[in-house]
């Protein structure tokens, strides 16, 4: 794919994560925020996530009224984890765009399936 070293890279650097992830989101689909690389890896012994789509409020009402929610691809340490599921680039990059991708779209054209919460803790389903 193209993406070897750098990939090996951000196994290796944490630090180089995020740097990668612009690498291989370039030309996400539209309909993909943004892919953040978060740090905080969350789960415990048992579970630990690789990767979460999340919705994320671009902008609270578009032109028609309506909330517009883009989802946000979430990388967590995990995935850098080359003795848990991916055990190579190809690996990475078929559960972001295969897998992870496929979940922002669904969360993209049908976001009355979820439930946004504001920064006050409003829920847009409460305004309906």
């Amino acid at each position: 794919m193209g993406y070897t070293k750098a990939f090996s890279r951000a196994v290796k650097e944490e630090h180089y994560r995020q740097t990668f992830l612009d690498l291989v989101s370039q030309n996400h689909p539209e309909y993909v925020g943004k892919v953040h690389y978060d740090s905080h890896q969350p789960g415990d012994a048992h579970w630990q996530p690789h990767m979460q789509t999340i919705p994320y409020v671009f902008d609270l009402i578009d032109s028609t009224g309506q909330y517009r929610v883009t989802p946000m691809v979430k990388v967590y340490p995990a995935s850098f984890d080359l003795t848990k599921l991916h055990r190579n680039e190809d690996d990475f990059l078929s559960t972001l765009e295969d897998h992870e991708y496929y979940h922002a779209l669904e969360l993209a054209t049908s976001p009355s399936m979820i439930e946004v919460i504001d920064a006050a803790g409003t829920s847009f389903h409460d305004q309906e």
